[in-house]
């Protein structure tokens, strides 16, 4: 006992002329897509009236949804293979330590979830994040293989293993789905913050089970093993070596993405049947075909997951070039602070939307919910940089990581240690 103590407290934070600026800078660049995409889906924005707005409407579908939760998903697993990786340097198992962080993660996540804003993803992080640790030793091989089991197939198996053993599994937009989402939004509009909270609670609660029997945390577990697998095979380092290998990426992930959306829009024609009618009768039980939300899964999580890597290796490609990796730098303290940022935001959309806020739900069109993201994230932006040059961490950073670690770590710095741009590219 008194060695594992040992080995858990000489383990500490990685310090911060040891991160990765593109990491930062991304995780910086995708909480400003979260925070559009949020106000965008879950505060009733106003029927869209201008070209502006119909203009914005068409980016959020097509071009915001869904992409920068999937590009944080596969930058945690990034940073699981990190931890890792400079554990086992150290000649360290930091086991421990990433299992206190995930169980922190979830206390964070319950209570956004039950007390701030029902529309947490903090807690289906923590989950497969625990489910993360059971990989760690995997060859790059069988994870490239666990990936798609894990993407399109958890929720096909579920699903049908429930409808024959007569075992009923909620679908998204069901009945009464529909029935607390609609009384939920009159609440939100019109009620107190009592009765937000209670109704959220319930909602929240509805939008879980579905999420863990329906694919939601397999698929996030897909993107933490393809962070892993990133990292070891080290691609990173073999991709931001030259500017030319960027642009190839680039230029590839482009191609998938139109090929994701060409058969998302085609799926209909090509005579695959939407349900599947399941006997007990194993002679008519025909469990593999048609696959028909296996190939949906695959091309509508496709688009996503390939336009999320189209903004990745642009960014990936801006970092590059020194001068631009300077002018993106207030980005990666938003990136060093995600957990921070994500929370004030949170809080902050809650106040200014909610009846017993500002009461604005419903009232704001598309163009005034991006106005409101600008002005919200340049101050989240100044707020960081000005936090970060007298602090180690940001303030729920802090907290997690003291927490996880068993011991209070120091918080204020002396002087602001220059950050490391990613390694060197040459054209």
């Amino acid at each position: 006992m008194t060695a594992r103590s040992d080995t858990v407290a000489e383990l500490a934070p990685i310090a911060t002329h040891e991160r990765i600026e593109l990491l930062d800078v991304l995780r910086g660049f995708c909480l400003f897509g979260v925070l559009w995409s949020n106000l965008n889906d879950w505060y009733t924005v106003a029927a869209p009236v201008t070209s502006i707005d119909h203009a914005i409407q068409w980016t959020q579908i097509w071009l915001v949804e869904s992409r920068f939760y999937s590009t944080l998903g596969f930058l945690f697993g990034i940073g699981f293979a990190i931890q890792l990786t400079r554990a086992g340097e150290r000649g360290q198992d930091g086991r421990n330590v990433f299992l206190r962080r995930m169980a922190v993660l979830l206390a964070f996540g319950i209570v956004h979830a039950f007390l701030i804003w029902h529309g947490d993803v903090l807690i289906a992080y923590a989950v497969a994040g625990f489910a993360l640790l059971c990989f760690r030793r995997w060859s790059p091989r069988h994870l490239l293989i666990a990936v798609p089991v894990l993407w399109l197939l958890f929720a096909y198996v579920v699903v049908h293993l429930a409808a024959i053993f007569n075992v009923h599994v909620p679908r998204w937009g069901d009945n009464a789905e529909q029935q607390l989402d609609g009384h939920a939004l009159q609440v939100y509009a019109h009620g107190t913050w009592a009765q937000s909270i209670a109704v959220g609670a319930q909602q929240y609660v509805g939008w879980l089970v579905r999420y863990l029997l329906l694919g939601g945390t397999s698929s996030f577990l897909a993107l933490f093993l393809l962070g892993l697998w990133v990292v070891r095979v080290d691609l990173i380092t073999r991709l931001t070596r030259r500017k030319v290998y960027i642009i190839g990426a680039l230029l590839s992930a482009a191609v998938c993405w139109a090929g994701f959306r060409y058969g998302q829009l085609h799926l209909g024609q090509w005579g695959l049947a939407p349900q599947v009618t399941l006997s007990l009768t194993w002679r008519k039980f025909r469990f593999w075909w048609p696959p028909y939300s296996v190939v949906r899964t695959f091309f509508n999580q496709g688009v996503s997951w390939a336009n999320a890597a189209v903004y990745v290796l642009i960014v990936a490609l801006a970092v590059s070039f020194t001068s631009i990796a300077r002018r993106l730098r207030p980005l990666a303290a938003v990136g060093r602070m995600t957990l921070t940022t994500y929370l004030v935001q949170s809080v902050v959309s809650t106040v200014v939307f909610y009846n017993w806020g500002f009461g604005l739900m419903n009232r704001t069109n598309f163009t005034g919910i991006l106005l409101f993201t600008v002005v919200l994230f340049a101050l989240q932006i100044v707020f960081s940089v000005w936090w970060l040059n007298r602090y180690r961490f940001g303030p729920a950073e802090w907290l997690w990581r003291s927490l996880a670690y068993g011991r209070m770590l120091p918080l204020r710095i002396a002087q602001v240690a220059p950050v490391q741009t990613v390694s060197a590219v040459t054209t």
